[in-house]
C-alpha cells in the first residue's frame, strides 16, 4: 500500500483589492485638500474686496446717466453701469464706439462730489484771537473815523505836503500850509508859522460831547502839514494836565498816529485850571503855543507872559463860549505875548 506523501505548499500570489482602494483614497483627499484651498482663496478674496464697490459703482451709473442726459443720448445708447456683479461692471465690447457721454461722466461726477462737499463742509470762521489779545481790543477805545481818515492821509492817500515842492492849500477851518522849512498851522482860526508847536487845549466836564469832538477834528487837521523836519507836543489838561510827551517830539508818520490816538482817547472831566498846562507847554521851549478853554479862570498872566517872552514864544487863545463876551486874561494873554485871540460860538461848531 502506498502512502500518500504530502506535496510542499506553494505560496499562491493573491491580488490585494485594499491597494487599489488606497490609491483612489488618496488622490480623493488630495482632491478635497485642493477644493477646501480653493473655497478658502475664494473666500479670502471676497473678505478683502472694498465695502464701498457698489455703492460707487451705482454713483457713477448715475453720473454716467446725467452725463449722457447732457450730451442728448438716452440710458439705451450706453451699456448699463447699474448691472454690476460682486461689485464688477461688465467689460465694454472693444467694437462698441466711444461716446460723446463718457469723457463727460468724470466731470459730472468730480461737479457732484464738489458741492456735496460744499455742502457738508461748515461755513469758514475766523479764529479766536488769544485770550489777551480779545481782552486788550475789548478795552481799547474806537477809534474815530477822522482819526482813521488822517491815517490814511498820513500813509500817503493824501497831498503830498513835500518841501521842495510846498503846495499853497489852505483849510479855512484847521489845518494850514507848509513851505520850506516852516508850517503855517490854523487852529479855530488862529495862525502860527514855525517849526515848533504845542497845542494845550481844555478837557473839562463842560467839554463834553460837541464841543470836545469839534476839538478833536480840528487838532488832528492842525497835524496834517507838519513834516519830519517839524516837531510837536500836546497837552491836555483839567483840574491838572496830562501832556503826550515830556518834550517836542519830530512829526514823523509814526508820531503822528501816535498823537492822533492821544487826540482821540480825550475824554471830558474835572474842572478848568490851566497855570501848569501853560507852564509846562512853554517848559518845551516851542515857537508856537495854541491855548484852548471854554471855561473862566484867574491866571496870574506877569508868570505866563514872562516866561513866554523869555523864550521868545507867541501863544494864540482860542475860547469856546455860548455868548459873545470874550475872557479879557485871554485876549490879554494873546496880545501881550504877540498872539491871536478868536472867539468861537459852540452854537456854530457843525459847520468846523
Amino acid at each position: 500500500m502506498q502512502i500518500p506523501v504530502p506535496l510542499p505548499r506553494q505560496p499562491v500570489s493573491v491580488p490585494l483589492p485594499q491597494k487599489e482602494g488606497n490609491e483612489r483614497q488618496k488622490y480623493a483627499v488630495i482632491a478635497g485638500i485642493v477644493l477646501l484651498l480653493l473655497l478658502i482663496l475664494l473666500l479670502f478674496w471676497l473678505m478683502s474686496k472694498p465695502a464701498g464697490t457698489d455703492s460707487s459703482g451705482a454713483q457713477t451709473g448715475g453720473a454716467d446717466k446725467n452725463a449722457a442726459a447732457d450730451s442728448g443720448h438716452t440710458d439705451s445708447d450706453q451699456p448699463p453701469s447699474g448691472n454690476t456683479v460682486s461689485g464688477h461692471t461688465p467689460p465694454v465690447p472693444e467694437t462698441a464706439p466711444a461716446t460723446n457721454s463718457e469723457p463727460a461722466a468724470e466731470p459730472a461726477a468730480e461737479s457732484a462730489a464738489e458741492t456735496k462737499q460744499t455742502a457738508e463742509s461748515p461755513p469758514s470762521a475766523e479764529p479766536a484771537p488769544p485770550k489777551g489779545q480779545a481782552d486788550t481790543e475789548k478795552n481799547t477805545p474806537p477809534v474815530s473815523d477822522s482819526v482813521n481818515d488822517l491815517i490814511r492821509n498820513l500813509n500817503g492817500d493824501a497831498a503830498d505836503y513835500s518841501d521842495e515842492t510846498p503846495p499853497e492849500k489852505q483849510n479855512q477851518n484847521g489845518g494850514g500850509t507848509i513851505g520850506k522849512g516852516d508850517a503855517t498851522v490854523q487852529f479855530f482860526g488862529t495862525v502860527g508859522k514855525g517849526s515848533k508847536f504845542v497845542f494845550v487845549f481844555d478837557r473839562s466836564g463842560s467839554m463834553a460831547g460837541q464841543p470836545l469832538e469839534a476839538l478833536k477834528r480840528q487838532l488832528i487837521q492842525c497835524l496834517e502839514p507838519l513834516k519830519s523836519n517839524h516837531s510837536l507836543n500836546l497837552i491836555c489838561y483839567d483840574d491838572r494836565f496830562d501832556p503826550w510827551k515830556n518834550q517836542l517830539v519830530k512829526a514823523t508818520p509814526e508820531n503822528k498816529k501816535e498823537a492822533i490816538r492821544f487826540i482821540d482817547n480825550t475824554v471830558s472831566r474835572g474842572g478848568t485850571e490851566p497855570r501848569d498846562a501853560l507852564l509846562k507847554a512853554i517848559e518845551n521851549k516851542p515857537e508856537i503855543i495854541f491855548f484852548m478853554t471854554d471855561g473862566s479862570f484867574s491866571l496870574n498872566l506877569e508868570e505866563i507872559c514872562g516866561a513866554a517872552k523869555k523864550g521868545k514864544i507867541k501863544i494864540n487863545c482860542v475860547q469856546f463860549t455860548s455868548g459873545k463876551i470874550p475872557l479879557s486874561v485871554l485876549q490879554d494873554l494873546a496880545k501881550r505875548t504877540g498872539g491871536d485871540f478868536m472867539l468861537v460860538d459852540i452854537q456854530k461848531l457843525d459847520s468846523l
